[in-house]
């Protein structure tokens, strides 16, 4: 027998469903709890990750104050220090390109003031003068205006120096600087070139009158300075002046002429101001030609001496002066023009040695043919003629007995104290001495 029982499919999955209902509740709620402590752990794990983030994003915006302070696990630990290490070398770094920048912007402001100006006085230097000078220029061209370079050079400053030394002198520097801005018109430009000259520029200038009247108001700024303390120097300057662009439109070319007009003023007595002149100019290349022709004249043995008769009260013949005379290419030259052109370009000891050892010549060969002993007087000009004297005593053999030594009175008080020391020895050497010019120093 077969029992056969029937179930609807129906029946059996409601079966089914009310059999496994708990166990899928059961199991989707132990689900949802798994997940959740998952995500729990996972945020916990990333939130300093997210954290570190964060302070990445604050250090990219230049806050290097932050910090993490995370240290639950090793490597969220290791990580957070290497960023606190991370952040304290780039503070470190932006410190110290902060403090290298600003040095930098220092040294570069300095370097721009020391590339125009003059330590020394403030005053703009010789760089910042031509550039000036140079717009200044091309304005009075196409103005139709004039301008003027002024070149001031102080009168005897190295006794300043020598007496007092050098730092008064800058001070007396500094003194006139601020003289010259005080004595100049408002819109002059004033520098300091160096050591003791000044130049003055000058623009839209009215007249040659102007000028005059502006380089007589110049020449008031210096007298007596009185510095810190007891100190006290009367001051003279001498200036020379040229007009742009009537005497040129090249700076330099403007700062030779008015320095030639300035030792023009300064030879014809100093304290005083000279306008260029084309003169002046041809004055100077006479003397540098001059001064080539007498360099050639002593090499090539071209000077002449003659002798001038000396004699006593009781009309005895005493000796003779040895007078330098000299017939230049171009014809004859005064001695005290020659002289002044050897004392000028350093020629004088060479002018010197050659009338001393020609003259000492001269004197042995007179002597030799006479029974009284002729005494050849020999003007010395120069500092170191002790040395000259005795160089030339050795290598001509003359008999110092039958030289006599004229030094003028100017010569001898410049160094007095050394002069009059030199001066014994070559008496004791057998020399006769004589001032000179007595009355005139």
């Amino acid at each position: 027998m077969v029992l056969v029982t029937g179930i609807s499919q129906e029946e059996i999955n409601n079966r089914i469903i009310k059999g496994y209902r708990p166990i899928l509740i059961l199991g989707s709620i132990l689900l949802l709890i798994i997940f959740l402590g998952v995500y729990r752990l996972i945020l916990r794990g990333i939130t300093p990750l997210q954290n570190l983030v964060s302070l990445m994003k604050e250090a990219e915006k230049g806050d290097y104050l932050v910090r993490s302070e995370y240290n639950h696990y090793d490597e969220i630990t290791s990580l957070a220090k290497s960023f606190n290490a991370m952040i304290n070398s780039i503070r470190q770094r932006d410190q110290e390109l902060t403090y290298s920048q600003a040095i930098l912007k220092d040294n570069e402001q300095k370097i721009k003031y020391l590339a125009f100006q003059d330590p020394l006085t403030g005053l703009y230097n010789r760089t910042k003068l031509v550039e000036i000078a140079g717009k200044y220029i091309s304005r009075a061209i196409n103005d139709k205006t004039m301008g003027a370079v002024i070149f001031i050079d102080l009168d005897d400053f190295k006794r300043i120096n020598d007496t007092a030394g050098h730092t008064v002198g800058d001070e007396v520097l500094v003194a006139v600087g601020h003289r010259l801005n005080m004595f100049s018109p408002s819109s002059a430009i004033i520098s300091r070139i160096g050591g003791d000259e000044f130049i003055i520029l000058l623009r839209d200038m009215a007249s040659i009158k102007n000028l005059n009247e502006i380089l007589e108001n110049i020449l008031k700024a210096f007298g007596n300075f009185t510095l810190i303390g007891i100190n006290s120097y009367n001051l003279t300057a001498s200036v020379g002046a040229v007009i742009f662009p009537m005497h040129g439109t090249e700076i330099e070319d403007l700062l030779k002429k008015a320095d030639i007009s300035m030792y023009k003023a300064k030879a014809m007595g100093k304290n005083r101001y000279q306008i260029f002149d084309e003169s002046i100019l041809q004055e100077l290349l006479q003397k540098v030609q001059l001064e080539s022709d007498l360099r050639q004249a002593i090499a090539n043995n071209d000077l002449e001496l003659y002798y001038q008769p000396q004699y006593s009260a009781d009309s005895t013949l005493h000796g003779f002066e040895a007078l330098l005379r000299w017939n230049s290419p171009n014809g004859p030259v005064s001695p005290t023009v020659a002289v002044a052109i050897a004392e000028e370009t350093g020629l004088i000891i060479a002018l010197e040695q050659w009338v001393l050892r020609n003259a000492c010549q001269f004197a042995i060969r007179i002597n030799a043919h006479s029974s009284t002993a002729v005494k050849i007087s020999i003007n010395i000009k120069h500092e170191n003629f002790a040395r000259n004297i005795k160089n030339i005593l050795y290598e001509t053999q003359v008999n110092p007995r039958h030289i006599g030594l004229e030094i003028t009175e100017t010569v001898l008080m410049e160094f007095f104290g050394a002069n009059q020391q030199k001066l014994t020895k070559l008496k004791q050497l057998g020399f006769e001495v004589y001032l000179d010019d007595f009355g005139s120093g």
